[in-house]
C-alpha cells in the first residue's frame, strides 16, 4: 500500500470540537479504511463546526500530516468550491485548472508529495476529491478528503464504487454519534459519565457492525447480478475485505464495552484452562497456516481455575493471534501453560497458573512497551502498520487478566520477538460463596 520510505502517520485533533473516544476510533477505523483498500496515501476527515469546516483526522505521509493538521475554514470557501465540482453521486471532483482549485485550503495542492505521471488520466497536484458527509436532513455535516493515488491516476469506477462504500459507512456511523450529541459529551470526568461512555461505545458498535452487514449484503447481491470482470471482482473483492475489518473493529468495540460494564452479570464457574488454551490454538491454525507461521503448545493439563471460560477464549485468542500477525513467514509461535506452585507452609504459597505466548516477530521498541495495553496503541513501528489490526485485543487481554486477578507482562526486543506471560491464581474463592 505504502510507498517504500514513505513513513504514514496519524493525527486527530480538533480542540475546538472536543472529540470524544467514540468519534476518535470512527475517524481512524474510516482514515484507514481508506488508505489500505481504496487506494490514496492520504485521506482527511472535516467536520462541520458552526459556520467553519474543521479538520479533526489525517492519515498519510509525515509531510501531509505537518500542513494539513488543524486547518479551519470558512464553510463558505468550500460551498465556492463544491459549486464548481463534477457531482459523482455523493461525491465531489474538482479537476486541476479549474479557478475554484484554489479556492480552499484542505487540499492537494500544497503537499508536492508526488510528480504526476505523463499519461491522460493522470492524477494532478491540484485535483480534489471529496466525499459529502450529510444527515438524515441533508444537512452537511462534514467532509471526506482523498490525495496522492498509490497508482498516480485519477480513480476508476472500482475506486469510485469502494470510496463511496465507505463515505455511506462514515454517513451510518459518524454523523449518527454526531446527531446524538456524542461530541458534546466528556467522558472519564466520574462514574456516570463513565456509564455513558460505555452505552455510547456499544451504540457506536452495533452502528458500524449494522453498515459492516448491510453493506456485505449489497456486496453479495451486486456480485450474484452483476456479470464478473476482473475490475468489478477486485472492487467487490476490496470492499468485502473492508466490511469484513469493520465487523472485526465492531466485535472488539462491543467485547471492551462489555468487559468494561460495572454491574454486568460474570459467569464463573470451573474451568479447565488447559483445553481453553487447546481450543483457541486450534482455532487459529488456519490463521497461521495461511501465513506460514508455525504454532507450537507445550500445555500441562487439566488446570482448574475460577474463571468466565468466554472471556478466558477470548483474551488466549487475543495474545496468540496478535503473535501470529506480528510474526513473519516460516517463525515460530510457542503457546505454553504450566502450574507453578507456591512454597509449602508459606503466607504466599498459592498456586499460580503460568500461561506464556511466545514468538520470533518484528518485536516492540522499549518505548512502546508501557503503551501496548492502551486502547487503540499500535505502536511506533512501520512495520506494525502494514499489518491489518484494531488496536484493542491487548486491550480486552489486560481487561480480561484483570477480572480473573491475574498479572500480565510483556518483554520484547525488536528484530528478536516478543513474549507475553499471564499469571492466574489457581486458589481463588468463589465470589457468590
Amino acid at each position: 500500500m505504502d510507498e517504500p520510505g514513505v513513513l504514514m502517520s496519524w493525527w486527530v485533533g480538533g480542540a475546538d470540537l472536543q472529540l470524544n473516544p467514540a468519534v476518535r476510533r470512527t475517524v481512524r477505523l474510516i482514515a484507514e479504511g481508506v488508505v489500505e483498500f481504496v487506494g490514496f496515501r492520504v485521506a482527511v476527515i472535516s467536520l462541520v463546526d458552526d459556520e467553519h469546516l474543521q479538520v479533526v483526522a489525517i492519515l498519510g505521509p509525515e509531510e501531509a500530516v505537518r500542513r494539513l493538521s488543524g486547518i479551519r475554514i470558512p464553510l463558505a470557501e468550500l460551498y465556492d468550491e463544491l459549486d464548481a465540482a463534477e457531482s459523482w453521486g455523493s461525491l465531489r471532483f474538482l479537476p486541476a485548472g479549474d479557478d475554484a482549485a484554489s479556492a480552499t485550503r484542505i487540499g492537494p495542492q500544497r503537499l508536492d508529495l508526488f510528480v504526476p505521471v505523463r499519461v491522460a488520466d493522470a492524477w494532478q497536484p491540484a485535483d480534489r476529491l471529496r466525499g459529502l458527509l450529510r444527515d438524515d436532513r441533508g444537512r452537511l455535516r462534514g467532509v471526506l478528503s482523498v490525495d496522492l493515488p498509490v497508482d498516480g491516476l485519477r480513480p476508476g469506477a472500482p475506486q469510485l464504487q469502494t470510496l463511496e462504500a465507505y463515505v455511506r459507512l462514515a454517513e451510518r456511523a459518524l454523523v449518527t454519534e454526531l446527531e446524538r450529541g456524542v461530541i458534546e459529551i466528556q467522558v472519564a470526568r466520574d462514574h456516570v459519565v463513565a456509564a455513558d461512555r460505555l452505552e455510547l461505545v456499544s451504540a457506536l458498535a452495533r452502528v458500524l457492525r449494522g453498515a459492516g452487514d448491510a453493506i456485505g449484503d449489497s456486496v453479495d447481491a451486486v456480485r450474484a447480478l452483476v456479470p464478473a470482470t476482473d475490475d468489478s471482482g477486485a472492487a467487490l473483492d476490496l470492499l468485502r475485505r473492508a466490511v469484513d475489518r469493520v465487523r472485526r473493529v465492531a466485535d472488539s468495540v462491543t467485547t471492551l464495552a462489555r468487559l468494561e460494564e460495572p454491574q454486568r452479570a460474570r459467569r464463573l464457574s470451573r474451568v479447565d484452562l488447559a483445553t481453553v488454551v487447546r481450543e483457541a490454538v486450534t482455532l487459529l491454525l488456519p490463521v497461521a497456516q495461511h501465513q506460514q507461521v508455525w504454532v507450537h503448545t507445550r500445555l500441562r493439563g487439566p488446570v482448574w481455575l475460577l474463571g468466565d471460560p468466554e472471556d478466558l477464549h477470548q483474551m488466549v485468542s487475543n495474545l496468540v493471534s496478535n503473535a501470529i500477525k506480528y510474526s513473519d513467514a516460516d517463525g515460530r509461535v510457542t503457546v505454553g501453560l504450566a502450574v507453578r506452585e507456591g512454597p509449602d507452609g508459606t503466607a504466599d504459597g498459592a498456586r499460580t497458573a503460568v500461561l506464556t505466548v511466545e514468538d520470533e516477530g518484528i518485536g516492540i521498541p522499549e518505548a512502546d512497551l508501557g503503551r501496548v495495553f492502551e486502547e487503540l496503541y499500535r505502536g511506533t513501528l512501520p512495520e506494525v502498520g502494514a499489518r491489518q489490526g484494531t488496536g484493542l485485543g491487548l486491550a480486552i487481554a489486560r481487561r480480561v487478566a484483570t477480572e480473573h486477578g491475574a498479572q500480565i507482562r510483556v518483554d520484547s526486543e525488536v528484530g528478536r520477538g516478543t513474549t507475553f506471560v499471564v499469571e492466574l491464581p489457581l486458589d481463588r474463592p468463589d465470589p457468590a460463596v
